[in-house]
């Protein structure tokens, strides 16, 4: 009966959502009883994962409904203050499924498979709450698009609002991931370390998306603690000195290293200085120089890495430590 029933749901989910008037508020309840159901003591390994298919699907149509064009296929019509002010659930219906979600994750009775449809879960709720708004993009800029198109200072304000929700999300986001932190940060490691190849891969787009919402450095730490980011080098690394790896290795192995990969990238993109010196730290160039990286092997003078090394981490003028990289740069690739 359960199963008939999400079949249901799914479709009308996927294909009659539009004959709704409050989507968005229909897709909620729906997420929100299914988790609920899912938390529930007496819901066995089979309805969790039955029930988390239904929540995938309502959280896809969710995020759907929040990016797709605000003006419909006519794109000549849309403007910034259209795209910004999209429309999405309010934080607080945000946070209880955050929280709901992570407590469905962290029941006792579970499976691999069922974590990774509930890793599949969380990393679209993440990408749904997040920002439209590229954080590299000063205001300023932002706000001269907005004047570009109307007069008056009412962008301007939806401009602030918007930008405050966002950040109350994110640091809401991070609290509620932060409470279980230590559980969280277990289950996913052990995923990532003993599951699956399709369970690995998935489990350190987890970290990823962990480390993306990191406010205080502290899932930095508890990487740094577990030894992950040098698991990661090492599995990279491994993998690119092989003869024909891309041939050899099964697709799945290529989408765990690609996720360990991304996981390393993370750290200097979010951390700035701080994460280039840590990749720096675990012999990042050293061992990618060593790669047998675009079909042939290069060989590298150690005197110039551990040189490069050293200008990066802080210990050369700055701009010796940029020459020095542009050097690594087209030794090592």
């Amino acid at each position: 009966m359960l199963t008939g029933w999400s079949q249901i749901v799914e479709v009308a989910v996927s294909r009659r959502m539009s004959l709704f008037e409050d989507c968005s508020q229909l897709l909620f309840e729906l997420l929100d009883a299914s988790l609920n159901a899912t938390t529930s003591p007496d819901c066995s390994v089979k309805m969790a994962y039955v029930l988390t298919n239904v929540s995938l699907t309502c959280m896809a149509k969710l995020r759907d409904e929040r990016f797709i064009c605000p003006a419909g296929t006519d794109s000549d019509a849309v403007t910034c203050l259209d795209i910004i002010s999209s429309k999405q659930l309010p934080n607080a219906a945000c946070n209880s499924l955050l929280f709901k979600l992570v407590m469905a994750t962290l029941r006792n009775e579970s499976s691999e498979i069922l974590r990774r449809r509930q890793y599949a879960l969380l990393l679209s709720y993440f990408q749904y709450c997040s920002s439209i708004l590229d954080s590299d993009v000063p205001p300023s800029v932002l706000r001269f698009l907005l004047l570009e198109e109307q007069d008056g200072d009412d962008e301007d304000i939806t401009l602030q609002k918007v930008l405050k929700e966002h950040n109350e999300l994110a640091h809401a986001n991070f609290s509620i991931i932060r409470k279980e932190a230590q559980a969280i940060v277990d289950l996913v490691t052990k995923d990532a370390f003993h599951g699956s190849e399709a369970g690995k891969a998935l489990s350190f787009y987890v970290l990823d998306a962990l480390i993306s919402i990191d406010h205080e450095k502290y899932f930095l730490n508890q990487l740094q603690s577990r030894g992950i980011l040098r698991s990661c080098l090492s599995d990279v690394a491994n993998y690119l000195s092989k003869d024909s790896s891309l041939a050899s290795e099964s697709s799945q192995r290529f989408c765990t290293v690609d996720a360990q990969f991304s996981l390393l990238l993370r750290l200097s993109h979010h951390y700035g200085k701080h994460g280039s010196q840590i990749l720096l730290s675990m012999g990042a160039l050293q061992n990618l120089s060593a790669c047998n990286l675009m079909g042939g092997q290069k060989k590298v003078n150690p005197r110039a890495i551990s040189k490069i090394v050293k200008e990066r981490t802080g210990e050369e003028q700055d701009c010796t430590r940029d020459s020095g990289l542009r050097k690594a740069a087209s030794v090592s690739f």
